[in-house]
């Protein structure tokens, strides 16, 4: 079911899929991790989430890698604000990362994604 930001209500397992509208093609997460970096020093402010999202992409989308796609995203979380402080596309075959931006509706979704999911970090 969609909820009003047009996103299904998630579940941390690789047996449920989470679809996002990408343009109007189907982006589909099979799997994510989500892990709080610690800061030993103390000197960042806020916490900070690391999130691995692997997505499947259809075949005539830029994307799309026959062995799937993965995106690393940092998130930060202090007080009140909540941000995506950077993201980068990666290949885990290939062991490089990708020169790809979100758009700004892909960057909402993964947004709203990393928000509702962060507090599942061990």
């Amino acid at each position: 079911m969609y909820n009003e930001k047009g996103l299904t209500n998630y579940k941390r397992t690789t047996t449920r899929r989470v679809y996002f509208e990408r343009m109007h093609y189907i982006v589909n997460i099979t799997e994510y991790t989500v892990e709080q970096i610690k800061d030993p020093t103390g000197i960042l402010e806020g916490e900070r989430y690391e999130f691995f999202l692997t997505i499947e992409v259809p075949e005539d989308d830029e994307l799309y890698t026959e062995h799937g796609l993965q995106l690393k995203v940092l998130f930060l979380v202090n007080n009140e604000q909540t941000k995506i402080v950077s993201y980068h596309f990666y290949d885990s075959i290939e062991n490089k990362y990708l020169e790809f931006a979100l758009e700004d509706d892909e960057e909402k979704m993964v947004y709203d994604f990393c928000l509702t999911h962060y507090h599942e970090a061990d």
